[in-house]
């Protein structure tokens, strides 16, 4: 039997530390059998769990007093100096008994002994607020344990932050947006960063795991958002005035330019002959139609080919297409052929940006084109296109009017285009009778409208999220050990 034999090694401050923590544990009178030993000093409050009390006694009320919780712990209040029993009855039959001494907190004393058993943390400080003991300092997770331990025994009150989380901080602190904070034993990191930012983060996390990150994301350039909402429309002509938009009857062809009688708000007039538009529509603006429009659509003097919504940032752009695309060959290089795809159909680009005061200035794009079998070559089929472009300033809520884009011609002549009246919006448009009798028009309304961050429904989602962030933190900061 191989015997073990003492080396004669000292024990180094850490271990003397804990060799004198336990001694001080060991109590001065020995509890009875089955009896477990409670130490405590005048004030003093602790929370004992062994589990749902019934039936509380205490042999003298004067050393200490009870109270049974809601949850069934047993909350233990040292009233005076001296030595009692506590005896417990729990609710599952079994029992419970203990010891409790109570004395008289010598400050000077506890102070003494909790400094020597200190000694071996470097940077660690105790010191003596009122009758409170105060460790303040920054240690490491094994002087963070011992610390615990002390402070059991002493009550003391520990403000010591783990040196991890200093390191941490420091390799944050070039970035002024970000704060480092201890709650218990993490390092909780806040403030709004970049991707860049947040991918140094991800690497001190790794590198310490008391990090917790509630770190956001930096918003981006927070521009207006504008929603577009589109109607593609087969329209009644005789009831396009209805709608307060008065399209001149001497224009010929696809050309105007609206102009709109802000004072009696009484729709607009498209003159004729005006330089420098686009020969391909007609455009006006109009206010509050939108029930007219659904007026209309009831009572079958018009019938929605589309309803889309579009949106872009202000200062973006965004697109519709309703169509599709043709392969078309297009001759490359040494004699190769690459395919091209075209698009065909009805195409709308909307390029808006608004200003703070509601406005916005939107550039709109329209083009209808369709394939024209008269101009094939090669078997690759030609196109018919009808594009206009123009810019307009409406207010948000307000709503363009843009018409004369089909061609009625080439409804007329169908007959070699069969798959035509399958296409989306000019597939039924096509078919129409009315529209081939130029009885009705496509007439295409857009209504944009702002969203930003001060809008009230912006806002009100904004202040739910902080609320929730700020309850999420204060928990913390009552409970630290809620992540452990």
């Amino acid at each position: 039997m191989r015997k073990r034999h003492w080396t004669g090694a000292r024990p180094d401050g850490f271990g003397l530390a804990l060799v004198f923590l336990i001694l001080l544990q060991m109590p001065l009178s020995v509890p009875a059998a089955g009896q477990k030993m409670l130490r405590m000093f005048i004030g003093d409050m602790q929370v004992l769990q062994p589990g749902p009390v019934r039936r509380v006694a205490v042999g003298i009320d004067k050393v200490i007093s009870t109270s049974i919780l809601e949850n069934g712990q047993l909350l233990v209040l040292a009233e005076g100096k001296g030595e009692t029993v506590l005896r417990l009855w729990l609710k599952d039959g079994g029992e419970r008994s203990y010891k409790v001494v109570v004395g008289e907190r010598d400050l000077g004393r506890a102070s003494s002994e909790a400094r020597a058993m200190l000694r071996n943390l470097p940077g660690v400080t105790l010191r003596r607020v009122g009758g409170n003991l105060i460790v303040e300092g920054e240690v490491d997770e094994e002087g963070k344990a011992l610390i615990k331990q002390i402070g059991a025994v002493y009550k003391l009150v520990d403000l010591t932050t783990i040196r991890s989380n200093a390191l941490v901080a420091d390799l944050l602190k070039p970035y002024s947006d970000v704060t480092v904070r201890t709650v218990g034993k993490y390092a909780v990191i806040e403030g709004h960063v970049s991707k860049e930012q947040t991918a140094i983060i991800e690497k001190v996390k790794k590198a310490f795991p008391n990090v917790l990150d509630l770190t956001q994301q930096k918003r981006l350039d927070s521009k207006k958002m504008v929603y577009m909402k589109v109607q593609m429309t087969e329209f009644n002509r005789s009831r396009l005035r209805e709608l307060g938009i008065a399209w001149d009857s001497s224009i010929v062809g696809p050309k105007g330019v609206f102009e709109r009688n802000f004072v009696t708000e009484r729709g607009l007039s498209v003159s004729p002959n005006i330089q420098g538009v686009a020969s391909a529509g007609y455009f006006g603006i109009a206010t509050e139609i939108a029930s007219k429009i659904n007026l209309a659509v009831s009572n079958g003097d018009a019938i929605l080919l589309a309803s889309p919504t579009l949106s872009a940032r202000s200062g973006g752009k965004a697109e519709f297409l309703s169509g599709g695309e043709v392969p078309v060959p297009v001759p490359g290089p040494n004699l190769t052929t690459t395919i091209e795809f075209k698009k065909f159909g009805i195409i709308l680009k909307v390029a808006p940006e608004a200003d703070e005061r509601g406005n916005v200035l939107a550039k709109v794009e329209t083009e209808v084109s369709t394939i024209d079998q008269s101009v094939s070559v090669e078997n690759t089929p030609g196109f018919r296109t009808r594009r206009a472009s123009t810019e307009v300033s409406l207010h948000s809520g307000q709503t363009l009017v843009i018409s004369g884009l089909v061609n009625r011609e080439l409804a007329r002549d169908m007959s070699g285009l069969p798959w035509l009246h399958s296409l989306p919006v000019l597939g039924p448009l096509f078919r129409s009778t009315k529209f081939r009798d130029a009885r009705s028009d496509l007439v295409i309304f857009i209504t944009p409208i702002i969203q930003d961050p001060d809008q009230p429904l912006n806002r009100e989602g904004v202040a739910r999220a902080d609320a929730l962030r700020k309850e999420f933190l204060d928990r913390l900061d009552l409970a630290p050990d809620i992540l452990d």
